[in-house]
């Protein structure tokens, strides 16, 4: 049996919401916040330890569902 973290009960409440056929999840919500705070995908993908290709397809999901989330400029936090 593996080791639960003692900071997460056994049946631990993880809230998701569904637009459409997306689900947004805590994951997408962290990913978001990741990108407003580093300034740019690139930024917010190395901080989270996940691939930009992998965090852009899943906001161009999350944009598709639910409109826009991001603001995209030309060449990034520098511009």
């Amino acid at each position: 049996m593996a080791q639960q973290d003692a900071s997460t009960p056994e049946n631990a409440f993880e809230p998701h919401v569904a637009i459409g056929d997306v689900t947004v999840d805590r994951r997408d919500v962290e990913m978001l916040r990741a990108i407003d705070d580093h300034g740019s995908m690139q930024a917010a993908a190395d901080a989270l330890g996940r691939s930009y290709p992998h965090l852009q397809r899943r906001v161009v999901e999350l944009e598709a569902a639910a409109g826009d989330l991001t603001e995209r400029v030309r060449g990034g936090s520098g511009g």
